[in-house]
């Protein structure tokens, strides 16, 4: 089923005003998006997520600042936020980002993990081996992937 299927008319006409704003580099004013639904937000996270994927990280880090004014309390926009901070290099902003992402979902092994990354990088080094403590505690036992990268994010700690 196409996209446009699931949106609204109202939403149909604020996703394209966005796409032209974004294709145009012209900025977003903070009536660009309101009154979505959750299925339209959804379609704007994608939408953020696939500029991030094709690097185009100032795109989508627009569309995420626009949906956490929004929708503020959801992580995942917080965390795509961070990773997207990341990506530019601004460090301190992703470990903000990444802050408030865990003040919502504190359960998130993966923030706790991007957090302890920004820190190494701002070298906060007891603050990253706080993170990393706390990424071990909820990461499930199974995922060799993770447990392997924090292994390697202790070690950068050490030094």
């Amino acid at each position: 089923m196409p996209a446009d299927s699931y949106l609204s008319l109202l939403a149909k006409k604020q996703i394209e005003s966005i796409v032209r704003k974004i294709r145009s580099n012209s900025a977003l004013a903070p009536l660009d998006i309101m009154e979505l639904s959750d299925k339209d937000l959804d379609l704007i996270y994608s939408m953020a997520h696939t500029f991030y994927d094709a690097g185009k990280y100032e795109k989508a880090k627009a569309l995420y600042l626009k949906l956490i004014f929004t929708a503020p309390f959801v992580a995942a926009y917080w965390k795509a936020l961070g990773c997207t901070s990341q990506m530019q290099n601004e460090t301190k902003e992703c470990v903000i980002y990444y802050s408030v992402a865990l003040l919502i979902d504190p359960s998130d092994p993966s923030l706790h993990l991007y957090a302890a990354k920004a820190l190494i990088d701002l070298n906060r080094f007891e603050e990253a081996r706080g993170a990393l403590v706390k990424a071990e505690e909820l990461a499930p036992k199974e995922d060799l992937d993770f447990h392997s990268e924090l292994e390697v994010l202790y070690e950068r700690c050490s030094y």
